[in-house]
């Protein structure tokens, strides 16, 4: 059964109004862009139209643009397209209301504000509970919605747009996610949700922890706090400059997570975060946000759920979950990493010579002394083997054991062909 709750939730406000309106969704949810229509046209056919040119099953009313000019009656109705397929003329803009449209999102161009756009989806959420939206629990999905929509606006808006796709719609493919993954959450957890059950739209979103929600011995047994939206644009952008430096398929993550290590309290120096799902780093293009790059590590088994009958242990996480790690511990990490000592020799090691001499070498010659190397040549090659038994390395702190792979620079002699360097 394919899944539209982005779709049944624009259908279930716009059915409640009057008039003439039209909703733009991105091509790529054409599952929910077919989800809306039938949801329209589930208690009055032809609520909902599709134009298309393309052709569909019966039960998806569509018209071609040449004709959709004739559906501009006095009746309720709804119009969908998908964006980018054509745009409708001022005939037909004259007389129907834009409720997402190109210029989405934002107070000028259509009704659909990122406010409106966070209720509705929280009210199909309870209505596919069979509960009315009411309550503490639905307050706090509200509440925790709307600000995780205003982090998640400013992420895909700082990313920016290509030639083919607009930000906006990143931004509503990443919602529509989002939703999916809330609704079948909250479908097998199966309980009456709490207020606290709320952190779990911050999980599955990609975001972080915000520090300041977490000063309590266990926040999470309560409902998230409200952040400010003065707050929004610094925890994208950090958000997003840690996931550029760090969150990418090529194995830094890797000193992060011990950087991170450092952090936890008590006896027990594990981070939380070890045990996820890094490898799925892999399947995301290099230019992914971050939001994309946390809902795919963080949504992912073996991350748990927020949705449980049991409260979540804090400030000591389980190994591995999401919570465990707040922006704050993750900024503060990212920066011991950028301030530690990167690969250097020991001072009493002689055997490494700095390229060029500056404090900040990042190239050195391997000084194999008078020893002369075991060599042998062919018609093409000059192959050398020499052993240096005085090698100390640092790298970021003290290792007991360090694994280190020497690669050599092919440099031309008028006496050797070819001379070895690290």
């Amino acid at each position: 059964m394919v899944v539209s709750v982005l779709g049944d939730a624009i259908a279930s406000h716009l059915s409640k109004l009057e008039g003439l309106y039209s909703v733009e969704l991105p091509a790529s949810l054409e599952s929910e862009i077919l989800g809306f229509v039938r949801s329209c046209n589930s208690t009055k056919l032809t609520r909902a139209i599709l134009v298309t040119d393309k052709t569909y099953p019966n039960d998806i009313p569509t018209t071609p643009w040449a004709e959709v000019l004739k559906w501009r009656t006095d009746d309720d109705r709804n119009f969908i397209w998908a964006r980018g397929s054509r745009e409708p003329d001022s005939s037909f803009r004259s007389a129907v209301k834009p409720f997402i449209s190109s210029r989405f999102p934002g107070d000028l161009g259509c009704e659909c504000t990122l406010d409106l756009l966070a209720e509705i989806s929280v009210r199909e959420l309870w209505k596919r509970q069979g509960r009315q939206a009411i309550g503490d629990a639905f307050e706090a999905f509200h509440r925790t919605t709307q600000w995780v929509a205003g982090v998640l606006s400013h992420s895909f808006e700082q990313a920016g747009s290509d030639l083919n796709i607009h930000w906006s719609d990143k931004f509503l493919v990443h919602w529509a996610k989002l939703l999916e993954l809330l609704a079948g959450g909250i479908a097998k957890f199966g309980q009456i949700l709490e207020p606290r059950h709320a952190w779990e739209i911050i999980r599955v979103a990609g975001l972080l922890v915000p520090d300041q929600f977490v000063q309590e011995t266990n926040a999470f047994w309560a409902a998230p706090g409200l952040l400010p939206e003065r707050e929004w644009p610094r925890i994208a952008n950090k958000w997003q400059q840690i996931a550029d430096e760090f969150l990418q398929a090529d194995g830094r993550i890797a000193v992060l997570l011990t950087s991170l290590d450092a952090k936890v309290p008590g006896a027990r120096k594990i981070s939380s975060w070890r045990g996820l799902s890094w490898d799925l780093l892999e399947s995301l293009p290099a230019d992914a946000t971050a939001p994309e790059r946390g809902m795919m590590i963080f949504s992912a088994p073996p991350s748990p759920t927020m949705l449980t009958v049991q409260f979540p242990q804090y400030p000591v996480a389980p190994v591995p979950s999401w919570w465990g790690v707040t922006d704050l511990d993750l900024e503060e990490a990212a920066q011991a990493v950028r301030n530690a000592v990167s690969f250097q020799p020991d001072s009493s090691c002689a055997a490494l010579v700095p390229v060029f001499q500056s404090p900040s070498a990042e190239y050195w010659w391997l000084d194999v002394g008078n020893d002369m190397p075991n060599y042998s040549t062919t018609a093409r090659k000059w192959n050398a083997r020499s052993t240096v038994r005085d090698i100390r390395l640092i790298y970021r702190e003290n290792w007991r054991n360090l694994f280190v792979s020497l690669h050599s620079l092919v440099l031309k002699s008028p006496y050797f062909p070819r001379l070895p360097a690290l």
